[in-house]
């Protein structure tokens, strides 16, 4: 009897742990990316300009995952005790 092959990924079933993950690893990054561009500022423009772009983008995508994390913890809250 062989192996049965399934050709569609299963479902990935998240919670609020898997949020915070996300944000503590794009915050760690957007930390690490505002610092290199910060040393990067004065000597080279060309690394100062993208290290700039991906320390923003995840600055707004951390802001977002919190808001997100707290109107889930909202919804839970106002769920269970209706």
């Amino acid at each position: 009897m062989g192996y049965k092959f399934t050709y569609f990924p299963r479902p990935i079933i998240t919670d609020i742990k898997t949020v915070f993950e996300a944000t503590f690893v794009e915050l760690s990054l957007c930390i690490i990316c505002g610092i290199l561009a910060y040393v990067s500022y004065g000597e080279l423009l060309q690394i100062f300009l993208p290290f700039t772009i991906v320390a923003l983008a995840c600055l707004f995508l951390t802001i977002h995952n919190i808001y997100v994390m707290i109107k889930d913890i909202k919804e839970n809250r106002a769920g269970k005790g209706g």
